[in-house]
């Protein structure tokens, strides 16, 4: 038989963390939508923000946003909320056993106090912004490449529209 530390009807609380979506002026076009180039011929011309049409792509839909010149940017945030042990499932995974509350928390994301539980909300928030702030910085590198093939794309006069003088 395996012990375990909360029993039903036991009260306990869990940290939940969340993202809320933000929308800021594009830093590559300063929301301008097209970036401008000169070539060393002194030619002018300008393209599409690759930055901000790849942020309205991964949407998946055209959002009311798409001619402002602005991309999305998360900010992280959280909570400690109060839980009431209603489910308790042993599971035995060949001899290594681990127990879940609920049917989702284990015990790491379990609180004996509300009080111990603020106290670890801000490392997870922090936790939460680094990861996002990985996943913006990768995202970035895909746009910054993307946009380097967009440059070379109208460089090369496939995609160019001169600029008006």
């Amino acid at each position: 038989m395996v012990r375990t530390k909360y029993s039903l009807g036991d009260v306990v609380y869990r940290i939940v963390t969340s993202t809320e979506r933000q929308w800021e002026v594009c830093p590559d076009c300063i929301g301008q939508r097209k970036w401008f180039a000169v070539l060393p011929s002194g030619e002018e011309l300008f393209f599409r923000c690759p930055t901000c049409e790849q942020s309205y792509e991964s949407l998946g839909v055209v959002s009311e946003y798409e001619s402002l010149g602005v991309v999305s940017e998360y900010e992280a945030g959280g909570s400690v909320k109060q839980v009431e042990i209603k489910s308790i499932e042993v599971i035995d995974n060949d001899g290594l056993v681990s127990v879940r509350y609920n049917s989702a928390f284990y015990l790491g994301d379990l609180y004996d106090s509300r009080e111990v539980a603020e106290a670890a909300l801000p490392a997870a928030i922090e936790e939460l912004r680094i990861h996002l702030e990985e996943s913006r910085a990768q995202s970035s590198r895909g746009r910054r490449r993307t946009a380097l093939a967009a440059w070379r794309r109208t460089i090369s006069g496939r995609s160019a529209r001169r600029c008006a003088t």
